[in-house]
């Protein structure tokens, strides 16, 4: 069966003819998702879903089908996995052919690599941070006269949840606070 996956946008619509991509091809089953679509409904889950042993997915191009290169490498390795052939007209790639898986495990090692370097990037930039005393993450809740509140809890004058709505914060942040509070006093 063929299958074909459409992600269209106000600019395709306006600047190219429905299914001038596909022209030659008999499609059996289409799947068309706008690019502005509702929430929940996922058009590509759902074209995935479908497709079986032996069908044929015709895109237009794959940045049509995939939202990043990791994401392009799942979708494809989802497709293989359920032995569908992926066509992308625009790239001339067919993943029948040997050139195309060929393109495809090129692109998979290159979304390998690119996730290597971002992970390695990231924590250099966060040791270097550290080296240079930048503190990472949210900025401390401070509460000037903890020492009053903190004494009014071990009385049991007020209640842990109280006393949270009272300062504005959650729970564990008031829970955090009294720990701290305790490990200064030792």
């Amino acid at each position: 069966m063929n299958v074909a996956y459409v992600r269209e946008s106000e600019f395709t619509r306006k600047h190219e003819a429905e299914g001038s991509a596909f022209s030659g091809i008999r499609i059996d089953k289409w799947f068309t998702e706008k690019v502005r679509s509702e929430p929940g409904q996922d058009v590509r889950s759902a074209m995935l879903k479908y497709v079986r042993k032996g069908d044929t997915l015709y895109i237009r191009d794959l940045a049509q089908i995939a939202r990043s290169t990791p994401d392009l490498c799942q979708v494809t390795e989802e497709l293989r996995k359920k032995e569908v052939r992926l066509i992308s007209r625009k790239e001339q790639l067919d993943t029948d052919l040997p050139s195309g898986k060929m393109m495809l495990t090129m692109i998979r090692v290159i979304a390998d690599f690119e996730r290597q370097t971002q992970s390695e990037r990231r924590e250099e930039g966060l040791a270097f941070a550290k080296e240079k005393g930048v503190r990472q993450g949210r900025k401390p809740f401070e509460v000037p006269d903890f020492a009053c509140y903190y004494t009014l809890l071990t009385e049991k004058k007020i209640r842990k949840c109280t006393l949270a709505k009272e300062l504005g914060i959650t729970r564990p942040t008031l829970d955090r606070m009294i720990r701290d509070y305790e490990n200064s006093l030792r």
